[in-house]
């Protein structure tokens, strides 16, 4: 029986239809998309070549401009330098107007321990004033067999005079510097050197009153440090640094000399030569400035890094720490920001103020070794509550250090807890008799490492007293 059935039903034909055309739609719409590509692709060819075209003439122009930045670099250089040689060339015109002060009569800039040639400290200022007839102290010079010390039988000091010519009150101070106890040495051909010391005082009779000053060169980084901190006390003006603007303005005024000179010295040593110029010279920099007012006696200060400025109130019977750089114990055990000839200052890291001193009053400027010593004495010896809130807040923070911190810092407080003195009016001047000498500091600062009490390092310190007058 033959079965007359067609294969494919008419349905199955449409649907068949209808596929083919849907896949030709789609299809059509590929292609449509794979031109629309295509052209999307060379667009972004054409734009890939205007950039790399731009790129090159971008990077023409930042070779372009570094070329004038580097001459604009020169140029301020050269202007720097220029206006530094103009500063020195008036100072050394208004000095020759001035009379020559007999040696007997000039101001103490000094007891510092310096290195001493046959001309000035590079850059420093004449001191052509003519001072209240003082007796200095002995000095010795680094490099040099150290002079017998010397025992004072007068404190140098002044009378600080108001505008007006009325004697408000008189200082008397005494300064001392040493090197460490357990110093280090190193052979140099057949001969053992001794490391020098790097740090740097100043302690000089002003028109205004006293300036005080201490820098600590720091010796385990750079070069020169010794001879940069002597230049930034040596270079201290007269008058007070109080803002980060007056500070790089005055450094601006000998970075550029100090770079040439030292370049010049050690332009035979590659290595040296490298080293500097790569790292510069660090130190730190505290320094006073006192002078009387109709109001009262006035101490602006300035601290950059960790050497210590300590000003103590005297009036009463007791001893009140008014006011102290660094303000916290903390700041001796983190590395502390130094002044370098390479870099500007920062802002947050310069202390600067002025303070109204109570009717007697000590001022205290230190390297950090010494100053941390007698920070930690003043507070283990006093018997009252502080009063004034760094004292305050340095109480404290000596009582939570001694009980339970752990490190270097926490050690140095314990041991200071564990030997209270007599009273912090008596450690003031116990440590004032120690600088009558160069053999009575050398021996204090001995002592005092070997009890564990300060640390071995090289000690500089100067005391500043100020007394009413008895007019």
């Amino acid at each position: 029986m033959n079965d007359e059935r067609p294969l494919v039903s008419q349905r199955e034909l449409t649907e068949l239809e209808d596929q083919r055309h849907l896949l030709l739609s789609e299809v059509a719409e590929l292609r449509r998309a794979r031109d629309m590509l295509t052209e999307e692709v060379a667009a972004a060819e054409a734009r890939h070549a205007q950039v790399a075209e731009r790129t090159l003439e971008a990077r023409e122009r930042r070779q372009n401009l570094a070329g004038e930045v580097i001459a604009l670099c020169g140029e301020r250089a050269a202007l720097i330098e220029r206006i530094s040689a103009l500063r020195i060339a008036a100072i050394e015109m208004e000095a020759s107007h001035h009379t020559t002060i007999p040696s007997s009569q000039r101001s103490m800039d000094a007891p510092s321990v310096r290195e001493r040639t046959s001309e000035p400290a590079m850059g420093a200022e004449p001191d052509t004033k003519a001072e209240t007839e003082t007796e200095t102290e002995t000095e010795a010079a680094i490099g040099t067999d150290p002079a017998p010390p010397s025992d004072i039988k007068k404190s140098v000091g002044a009378p600080l005079t108001t505008p007006g010519g009325r004697v408000a009150a008189t200082w008397t101070a005494r300064a001392r510097t040493t090197v460490k106890p357990r110093n280090d040495s190193y052979e140099s051909g057949a001969q053992m050197v001794w490391r020098r010391s790097e740090d740097r005082i100043r302690l000089s009779a002003t028109d205004q009153g006293v300036l005080a000053a201490v820098a600590d060169g720091a010796g385990a980084s750079g070069l020169y440090c010794g001879a940069w901190a002597e230049t930034l006390v040596d270079r201290l003006p007269t008058t007070p640094i109080s803002s980060i603007d007056d500070l790089n303005l005055w450094l601006d005024g000998f970075c550029l000399e100090f770079r040439k000179t030292i370049v010049t010295q050690c332009k035979a040593d590659p290595p040296k030569h490298s080293k500097f110029v790569r790292e510069g010279s660090f130190a730190t920099l505290s320094a006073c400035w006192l002078g009387a007012t109709e109001k009262g006696i006035a101490a602006h200060w300035l601290g950059y890094g960790d050497s210590p400025l300590l000003i103590f109130d005297r009036t009463g019977n007791e001893v009140d720490l008014i006011l102290a750089h660094p303000a916290s114990l903390a700041a001796f055990d983190r590395d502390p920001h130094l002044l370098n000839w390479t870099v500007m200052p920062e802002a947050l890291r310069l202390s600067a103020g002025k303070v109204m001193l109570p009717a007697r009053a000590t001022v205290v400027l230190a390297t950090d070794g010494i100053g941390q010593y007698l920070m930690l004495r003043y507070l283990a010896a006093a018997r009252k509550p502080a009063r004034a809130p760094v004292g305050v807040g340095l109480a404290e923070e000596f009582r939570r250090l001694s009980q339970s911190a752990e490190g270097r810092l926490a050690t140095a407080v314990k041991a200071h807890a564990a030997r209270p003195s007599s009273g912090a009016p008596e450690m003031l001047a116990a440590t004032w008799q120690d600088l009558a000498s160069d053999g009575t500091f050398a021996a204090l600062v001995a002592t005092q490492c070997d009890n564990g009490l300060l640390a071995n390092d090289d000690s500089s310190l100067i005391i500043i007293e100020i007394e009413p007058s008895c007019a």
